[in-house]
């Protein structure tokens, strides 16, 4: 089971470094330090730059997916893929060997994945039925909940 995980994040690595060497054969500068361009110009972010705001806002998206997702796996014993189909907010593939990925919602998990622009309803619709669903444990609820009220202050401020 370790050495699975391994080999995925060895997988998600080798990926990351494509990109990024892609990213400045194509003339993005360069692309793993991101400082100057090819001709000492400063590099095109692949993102527009955010804001301290934004910052915390994407920063607040993040941790509610992931308590959403340590409550979902502690509470019921299943699986992000689980979570996925039951809530009706992401969709599920299965893999020619059977494995299930969640490749939309697992881009909600770091910041560096975050779509530039999230889609913080699906993100507030899942947690609220993780927290519908799940009454225990307690402490990863509250949690959850405060990560939550947070996050929809956050986006109240923004409109």
């Amino acid at each position: 089971m370790a050495a699975e995980k391994v080999f995925r994040h060895l997988l998600e690595l080798d990926r990351r470094l494509s990109w990024a060497a892609e990213r400045g054969a194509r003339g993005g500068g360069d692309a793993i330090g991101g400082m100057k361009g090819t001709r000492g110009q400063a590099a095109q972010s692949p993102r527009p730059p955010f804001s301290a705001h934004d910052a915390d806002l994407r920063g607040r998206v993040v941790e509610v997916m992931r308590l959403a997702i340590d409550l979902w796996a502690e509470s019921t014993g299943s699986t992000r893929a689980e979570l996925a189909r039951k809530s009706g907010q992401w969709s599920v593939y299965v893999n020619e060997d059977g494995w299930e990925r969640t490749q939309g919602l697992d881009r909600y998990l770091d910041t560096i994945t975050l779509p530039p622009h999230p889609r913080i309803r699906k993100v507030l619709s899942t947690a609220d039925f993780v927290a519908a669903s799940c009454l225990a444990p307690v402490h990863l609820r509250d949690r959850l909940q405060d990560s939550l009220a947070g996050l929809r202050d956050a986006c109240s401020s923004c409109a």
